[in-house]
């Protein structure tokens, strides 16, 4: 049975490293769909591990985090995120 929160619980053991094929066979949603939730978990570590890094917040923008999140991920304010982000314009 789906729950809203299966997601949340889904991405919370891919970043506990839990295979997306161990995922599938236990929960049968596809490893296509499976692959995207890793996709944002890896993008989540490389912010993580490069913070300030503009190139990588570019990334991160690109697929679709906010500048909440990555301020989170980056253990700063919202407005040192959009400043970094500012210096290209």
């Amino acid at each position: 049975e789906f729950k809203d929160d299966n997601i949340f619980a889904v991405t919370e053991l891919i970043r506990r490293g839990v295979s997306t094929k161990e995922l599938h066979e236990k929960t049968m949603i596809t490893e296509y769909f499976l692959k995207a939730f890793e996709n944002i978990v890896k993008m989540e570590n490389k912010i993580k591990e490069n913070k300030g890094d503009l190139e990588v917040l570019k990334e991160a923008k690109k697929m679709g985090f906010s500048d909440k999140y990555i301020a989170k991920l980056w253990e700063t304010s919202e407005i040192e995120v959009y400043n970094t982000e500012s210096r290209t314009a």
